[in-house]
């Protein structure tokens, strides 16, 4: 069997970064309110911090939707992602998450989530990319379930 590539990107992930956006905001107005009463000044830096934190998540959300697409390869026995290689065998499940522009996670073995680096959408010929992982998991007995699915950031 022949390599075969297809186009992928990380997803938007527009929900987390309005979410995050959302609890940013919120969490900067308690610091300021808290930073004008002296009494709650020590307590100002915990919001502070984590609004800190929410914008640090949404610049590399960000940075992660718009960067360049990445290969993914389906091979013999393994698939490249991401500069990763993935043994079939290693790999728990394949989850697909949505109908229109699914997002696709490989779960390994022994994660409780999907790792990022493994959660991609693809960018062209999006049906012909799915049928040649389904194509790929079934000949290497890795279940495609059609499921949400959790994932950092």
């Amino acid at each position: 069997m022949e390599t075969i590539r297809h186009a992928v990107k990380h997803p938007s992930g527009v929900t987390s970064m309005i979410a995050l956006t959302a609890i940013g905001a919120l969490m900067l107005m308690n610091a300021i309110r808290y930073w004008e009463q002296p009494e709650r000044l020590m307590l100002s830096f915990v919001p502070a911090m984590l609004a800190f934190y929410c914008l640090v998540a949404v610049v590399w959300s960000l940075y992660s939707a718009f960067k360049k697409p990445t290969e993914l390869h389906l091979g013999q026995g393994k698939l490249r992602l991401n500069g990763r290689t993935i043994e079939a065998k290693d790999i728990k499940v394949i989850l697909k998450r949505g109908y229109f522009r699914p997002v696709l996670g490989i779960k390994p073995v022994g994660k409780a989530i999907v790792p990022v680096p493994l959660c991609f959408r693809f960018c062209a010929d999006e049906e012909q990319g799915l049928a040649d992982l389904a194509a790929w998991a079934e000949k290497n007995k890795v279940a495609v379930v059609h499921k949400s699915f959790t994932r950092w950031i």
